[in-house]
């Protein structure tokens, strides 16, 4: 009985692999993902504190802005912002567009297949 217990305990364990793989393989593909959103909200709450403060995004600060999301790899960036200085108070608005990776596949030939999602974020 016991070497029956045993074979039973294998076969489990073997049929597992492949469930383990198939969680390793989402969560890989979900990583890039949800750490360049991350990434880009803190951006943008930096960016947005700095307009409360100023009462606009100045010109050097949406070059800031533009540049630090470069680096962080966002791809096609547009942002749309109040540029003229308001009152304490009055309404103010950032919204961020952005292209950004999703995936990169290998491709039997050399070349890499990218597929990028469009994200945009806002608040006012």
């Amino acid at each position: 009985m016991n070497k029956k217990h045993k074979g039973s305990q294998l076969l489990l364990f073997i049929a597992t692999i492949p469930i383990a793989i198939g969680i390793i393989a989402v969560i890989w593909t979900a990583f890039p993902v949800t750490f360049g959103k991350l990434n880009s909200e803190e951006i943008y709450r930096k960016y947005f504190m700095t307009m409360i403060k100023d009462g606009y995004l100045t010109s050097s600060n949406k070059i800031k802005l533009t540049n630090e999301l470069k680096e962080k790899g966002f791809k096609n960036i547009n942002i749309k912002a109040t540029d003229k200085k308001v009152r304490w108070g009055e309404d103010i608005n950032l919204v961020i567009e952005y292209d950004m990776l999703v995936s990169t596949q290998q491709e039997h030939n050399g070349y890499k297949r990218v597929k990028m999602d469009k994200e945009s974020i806002a608040l006012s």
